[in-house]
């Protein structure tokens, strides 16, 4: 599943919005008149900071933490059942995984496949 807007996303998106509000109601009324240039390009780091910033910090963290990673095999040990709001509802995976002889478990919520892990 695909996670939901962040804070920081949702607050750029509403200031997106009022901002276009406002500059429509003023170009409106001729009260403000902003050139083009300008409104270009606060339109697009609005729209790169909401759609590509998840990328980008992925691919900082893999570069950070290229050499912190290890392989290791999880079972799946449990599905269970979430109850959203409404009537939906999704599967949950609980996997036990092993590091350094001690023994994990994580709960799995976000995942498109997991029959496609290998």
């Amino acid at each position: 599943m695909y996670k939901q807007f962040t804070n920081a996303e949702i607050a750029v998106l509403l200031s997106m919005e009022a901002a276009a509000l406002i500059y429509s109601i003023a170009e409106d009324h001729k009260l403000i008149k902003v050139p083009l240039l300008l409104r270009l390009i606060v339109c697009e780091l609005c729209f790169g900071y909401v759609f590509f910033h998840r990328s980008i910090k992925l691919l900082i963290n893999a570069f950070k933490n290229k050499n912190n990673f290890y392989g290791t095999t999880a079972e799946i040990a449990d599905i269970k059942k979430c109850q959203t709001l409404g009537d939906g509802s999704y599967d949950y995976y609980i996997i036990k995984y092993e590091y350094k002889n001690k023994t994990y478990t994580q709960e799995i919520h976000n995942s498109f496949s997991i029959t496609r892990w290998q």
